[in-house]
């Protein structure tokens, strides 16, 4: 039978990837316009998540939700970088 020590195997060395960190191409943009009746809200946004940025701005702004409407285009890639509400939210609170 053979010792423990014989079977330990120490590796040593460095490794190094060129790896890049992915950068959407899509600009963000927003327009938040005060709309209809008291406190209404609509939000233009190029985005994957119309239902979150509602939830944002109406959070923000402490109104219903059903008082923000947000309107999109499609938007294509589906690697989530229109999944933030950062942009049309502070459209929105100017706009407020």
């Amino acid at each position: 039978m053979s010792n423990d020590a014989d079977s330990v195997v120490r590796v040593s060395g460095e490794f190094s990837m060129a790896a890049q960190r992915h950068v959407f191409f899509e600009a963000q943009s927003a327009l938040a316009v005060p709309s209809g009746e008291k406190d209404e809200l609509t939000v233009w946004a190029g985005t994957q998540f119309p239902n979150g940025i509602q939830q944002a701005v109406s959070k923000a702004l402490e109104i219903p939700r059903h008082k923000v409407v947000v309107k999109c285009k499609r938007a294509g890639g589906g690697f989530g970088g229109k999944e933030r509400a950062n942009v049309p939210l502070l459209a929105a609170i100017a706009a407020k």
